[in-house]
């Protein structure tokens, strides 16, 4: 019984160790931040996330961040008119302070995934 109790206090610190070191392991780590977010998408196909958020009436628009937020794939007016009354999904960590080539890599992902993701949104309302 006391070994069962060693046993949980131990797995408890160990969970909280990890949760307060993330954010350091994040900043120094920039492309992991996005990687993470990034799970479960359809990295190939975005339009099919769209498609099947719209089906679900979970109409939202993807921001990436490099002078300041901004939708990739929003074009015109009408696009951003579309995107302002759609919830705001934010890539952190995309940035236009690039740390290192990974960093690089995965804000490219990030604002290629947008741009298809939007853009399929936006052509997609009526």
């Amino acid at each position: 019984m006391f070994m069962m109790k060693i046993k949980y206090v131990v797995s408890i610190l160990i969970v909280l160790v990890l949760l307060l070191s993330s954010p350091f392991i994040l900043q120094k780590y920039p492309h992991l931040a996005i990687e993470i977010q990034m799970i479960g998408w359809d990295i190939e196909n975005p339009e099919n996330d769209a498609l099947a958020d719209m089906n679900a009436h979970n109409k939202k628009c993807i921001s990436v961040n490099g002078f300041g937020p901004y939708f990739p794939g929003v074009e015109t007016k009408r696009d951003k008119k579309i995107c302002s009354k759609a919830k705001e999904v934010n890539i952190f960590g995309t940035s236009d302070g690039i740390v290192d080539l990974k960093h690089a890599y995965a804000i490219s992902k990030a604002k290629k995934y947008a741009f298809k993701y939007n853009k399929y949104i936006v052509e997609n309302t009526k």
